[in-house]
């Protein structure tokens, strides 16, 4: 599928991050497009998965210490991914401009906070041991608007690069809360 006119929040596409992972966060700015994306990640799970997801590809944005007064605090962020090595074999994500021509490999800009794209990208339903969930993989991305990384620290709970799994909707990684035993008076 390809979601229109997203607004990166940051992407990693020049080398994969300490995961082995090419990775983007993006919000969608258009409240119905918005539902739409995260719609069609409930129907593929309906479809595909069973029971509660652990871990869906969207998360609610916080301030961080870095940046305590973000203007992007409350919104839904989604995050996409797509392993460096797919079946042994080295796999790049591709990038074209705005005209849609391919950008090579040695002329890759440095996509920073801010930019404007189209990004292709299709479900993915996980089963690992007894966990579950779903994932978006980052197939491409057309730059339409480029606003280029100038460095800085990242908001939204990065570290490195990557972002925290227990910041995304659906996980439940918080230990449960244990039941108090009510004495019975005599």
């Amino acid at each position: 599928m390809i979601i229109e006119n997203i607004r990166v929040k940051s992407c990693r596409v020049d080398e994969p991050n300490d995961n082995g992972k090419y990775q983007i966060v993006f919000c969608v700015d258009d409240k119905k497009q918005e539902k739409k994306l995260i719609k069609t990640i409930a129907n593929a799970w309906s479809e595909e998965g069973t029971g509660k997801p652990r871990n869906l590809p969207y998360f609610t944005s916080e301030a961080s210490k870095e940046h305590p007064a973000d203007a992007d605090t409350g919104r839904t962020l989604f995050l996409a991914n797509a392993n460096a090595k797919i079946v042994g074999k080295p796999f790049k994500v591709k990038l074209y401009d705005a005209g849609g021509n391919a950008i090579p490999a040695d002329a890759q800009p440095s996509i920073g906070s801010g930019t404007i794209a189209n990004l292709s990208t299709s479900t993915y339903v996980w089963t690992y041991k007894k966990d579950m969930g779903i994932k978006l993989n980052f197939n491409a991305l057309q730059i339409i608007d480029l606003v280029e990384y100038s460095g800085g620290g990242e908001s939204f709970g990065a570290v490195d690069g990557s972002y925290k799994a227990d910041t995304f909707v659906g996980n439940d990684t918080e230990e449960p809360k244990k039941k108090k035993k009510k004495k019975k008076n005599k």
